[in-house]
């Protein structure tokens, strides 16, 4: 395993919170873009990044929508380097379309100055499977010390499903992707060798998606039911979430390494909670600007911050 393929080192400045800001939804696109309409947007974004001066900006998917997406991917690629800030995406299931396909989209992202984006291992599903590696320097004899690995992983577009219909037959129906097997594998297979390098630590981490995880209608249909205890979440759903109709097993993997503290993902515009679900925190992005759909209001970024021991907290800050 080469490092450089896909795995970044980021040093974090040690006794002051690394700052993360995350980006959902932006959806750039040509056609609409030519009349001036990305200007609120746009503005949102420049108001985030002076507001929360991150670390790093994350992107969690659709970052442009519909079939004329090549001005628009090259024009948030020159809007993200303007601020000279690292910045990763992931790629959503409105990213790729027309002649603008992933690996089209991939170049662009990794010739742009500040982005770091990795195409991710050969024969994983998808294209933008890598890990941001958190690390303290070494200092005062102390060696440098691996304290939070964010995942971002291609969660796809659509796919094929068998459940059980209504009377009990099984049928096939189209639904929202998911991540796949190999995946999971990958990841696990990553912890285990962060923990192996970090002296038999397994260090907390993050995943960043673009489609909910199924448990994301569970840890929502349980905080309803308690009353929408402010204990265990924050935010609001105001959609139907757009899970795939089947559970592939990832969060189970999750609660069994123990690593994973926070899923954050996109897609839905209107939906922004975050909840505390069997010990990790599942949040909707808050979705930055207006455009395809949005709901006055629930617009702006979500800022993770962590803390020396890879611990983080999280928030959602409007514009």
């Amino acid at each position: 395993m080469r490092e450089e393929e896909y795995i970044v080192k980021f040093y974090k400045e040690p006794g002051k919170d690394l700052v993360i800001l995350n980006l959902a939804d932006v959806q750039f696109n040509d056609l609409f873009d030519l009349f001036g309409n990305r200007n609120l947007t746009v503005n949102t974004i420049k108001r985030l990044v002076e507001q929360v001066k991150p670390d790093l900006i994350t992107l969690t998917g659709d970052q442009v929508w519909g079939f004329r997406t090549k001005r628009s991917l090259r024009f948030l690629c020159k809007l993200m380097d303007g601020f000279n800030i690292p910045w990763a995406p992931v790629l959503g299931n409105h990213d790729c379309s027309d002649r603008v396909d992933k690996e089209y989209t991939a170049a662009h992202y990794r010739k742009s100055s500040s982005c770091l984006f990795r195409n991710g291992p050969k024969g994983l599903f998808g294209c933008g499977n890598y890990v941001i590696n958190i690390v303290l320097p070494a200092a005062g004899g102390r060696a440098e010390k691996l304290i939070h690995s964010c995942f971002f992983m291609d969660s796809g577009a659509k796919a094929e499903y068998m459940v059980r219909g209504d009377k009990g037959v099984k049928e096939q129906v189209t639904g929202y992707d998911h991540v796949k097997y190999n995946q999971i594998s990958w990841y696990r297979s990553m912890l285990g060798e962060f923990k192996r390098v970090n002296g038999g630590v397994m260090p907390p981490s993050s995943v960043f998606v673009h489609i909910p995880l199924t448990q994301y209608a569970a840890a929502y249909d349980l905080w309803r039911a308690g009353g929408f205890d402010p204990a265990a979440g924050f935010g609001e759903n105001n959609e139907k979430i757009s899970c795939p109709p089947v559970d592939n097993g990832f969060f189970a993997m999750i609660k069994a390494l123990g690593s994973t503290r926070n899923v954050i993902c996109g897609h839905d515009h209107t939906n922004c909670a975050s909840i505390i679900y069997e010990g990790v925190r599942l949040t909707f992005a808050l979705k930055t600007g207006d455009r395809c759909y949005w709901k006055e209001g629930l617009s702006g970024g979500t800022v993770i911050r962590v803390d020396d021991e890879g611990n983080t907290k999280t928030e959602h800050v409007f514009i």
